[in-house]
């Protein structure tokens, strides 16, 4: 990864704020963004992009068996005020890829037009959607909600599967 320009770096002793400014770092056509003036100190508010992340640059830490050649983007925003709980959004999603398995039998290529997980964390809960969709054998959707994810972590939700294609 590079760093693609300076970022500012900003430490204020009176109220001792620490900000860092706007910056991308850049890797074969992928890159991870800093999203406008990230606050770190004291409290948190931070903003980033991940975009054309390529899963192969992954493979070393895959199961050998295991391919996954497709692309991934996501978006994070997190923030922190003294003495809350932090509050964040993340989105990872994947589109149109294909992850293949291998044995010495077989080899079966799964293609899919999305795999995404959208995520909130809230005061007292997480919460969190994951969406595979295939033409080729349909649709999973999952719903769950952590109540209390930093004491008891309950568990409730939801799933869906939908058009399922089993040829």
């Amino acid at each position: 990864w590079s760093l693609q320009e300076t970022a500012a770096l900003a430490y204020q002793l009176a109220n001792g704020s620490l900000t860092l400014g706007a910056h991308c770092w850049r890797q074969e056509g992928a890159a991870l963004c800093f999203e406008g003036e990230q606050a770190l100190l004291p409290e948190q508010q931070i903003a980033l992009t991940l975009r054309d992340f390529a899963l192969v640059s992954l493979q070393h830490l895959m199961p050998d068996d295991i391919d996954w050649a497709a692309t991934l983007n996501a978006d994070v925003a997190l923030t922190q005020r003294s003495g809350q709980e932090p509050v964040a959004q993340v989105d990872v999603r994947s589109e149109n890829g294909v992850i293949t398995l291998q044995n010495p039998e077989q080899t079966l290529d799964f293609a899919y037009d999305e795999i995404s997980l959208k995520g909130d964390l809230l005061a007292g809960r997480a919460e969190t959607r994951i969406r595979i969709l295939s033409e080729g054998i349909g649709e999973l959707l999952v719903d769950a909600e952590i109540a209390d994810p930093a004491g008891a972590q309950t568990l409730s939700g939801s799933y869906q599967v939908s058009g399922i294609k089993l040829d």
